[in-house]
């Protein structure tokens, strides 16, 4: 997607990576439910990605700390209100009414955290929000989530730019360790947390890029792509925002995504990418009649040009 109607936007210039991305080698996304928008496009395009196995996580103090518990290898340890069972490093999906089965889906959840973390060439990390809720009491943990619990259990707290950089730093040499050759790209999400006002989230989010920019001079291969700019400074409407007026339209994300590809992905890596959507939407096609001949061939030879694209690249999945 090219960017159009320049004289009336200030177009957000984004230099071409000098190290494309491989279509075919593993991504783990993680953090606020804008991975979820990204991640879900690379899906679409059958990228191997990964994304939140342990659910949207908004602030980078709980994206840290789930994975430090992953690669530490212990068991999430239940929370119980009324006939719930949760954990406050988890989002509110693995919220089940059986501690048996949280436990299971808890485990499989780091499970595939650990793989990831173990396996991806690429990170993504989205960070939503500065704006942290600790637990009042030992052990004084920043929660993940809630859980719609009373608000006495929580005292609210704003993170400065030190203390997200220092931690991150030591966790980011911790997992190059691990995964020696791990690339890890920042976001900052464009979505608003109007809950907060304004003014706290505007602060919130300027906390993010300055902890962000440390980590990026600190570190190599670290990096920043401006998902934020994209849609504050360059789309710049309401137009692109839902009906709450802070999350972005399937049409914002859509040209974020565009532009990511744009920047990370070869010319030829695109292509291919285009031609994994093609198939994806002859898959998603439905049709008027059916049981139709012609929606007999339609599905035999999607069937046969979805053989052919899997046998010539089989990482790249439905």
């Amino acid at each position: 997607m090219t960017p159009e109607n320049e004289t009336f936007r200030a177009v957000c210039r984004i230099a071409p990576s000098p190290q494309p991305l491989d279509p075919e080698e593993d991504v783990l996304l993680l953090g606020s439910c804008f991975a979820e928008n990204i991640g879900s496009r690379m899906r679409r395009a059958m990228l191997p990605a990964t994304v939140n196995p342990t659910g949207i996580l908004f602030n980078p103090e709980s994206v840290r700390t789930v994975i430090e518990f992953a690669l530490s290898g212990e068991k999430v340890t239940p929370q119980q209100a009324g006939d719930l069972w949760f954990s406050w490093l988890l989002s509110g999906d693995f919220t089940c009414t059986d501690r048996e089965t949280f436990q299971e889906q808890a485990d499989a959840a780091m499970q595939r955290l650990r793989t990831g973390l173990a396996t991806a060439r690429t990170l993504i990390v989205t960070l939503g929000t500065a704006i942290v809720y600790v637990l009042a009491e030992p052990p004084f943990t920043a929660v993940a989530n809630c859980h719609k619990q009373p608000s006495r259990l929580f005292v609210r707290d704003m993170l400065t730019p030190q203390a997200i950089a220092a931690p991150w730093h030591r966790l980011i040499e911790r997992l190059r360790v691990l995964n020696p050759g791990l690339r890890i790209i920042f976001t900052v999400s464009p979505v608003r947390h109007l809950k907060e006002g304004q003014h706290a989230n505007t602060l919130s989010k300027s906390i993010l890029h300055l902890a962000v920019d440390m980590l990026t001079h600190a570190l190599e291969n670290v990096e920043y792509f401006p998902a934020y700019e994209l849609l504050i400074d360059d789309l710049r409407d309401y137009r692109f925002c839902t009906e709450d007026l802070a999350h972005p339209t399937p049409q914002a994300a859509d040209y974020i995504f565009a532009r990511f590809r744009e920047t990370y992905y070869s010319e030829a890596s695109r292509r291919l990418l285009n031609e994994a959507e093609s198939l994806r939407r002859r898959l998603d096609h439905r049709f008027l009649h059916p049981e139709s001949a012609a929606a007999a061939d339609f599905r035999q030879e999607t069937v046969r040009l979805l053989a052919a694209f899997q046998a010539a690249h089989p990482r790249l999945v439905l």
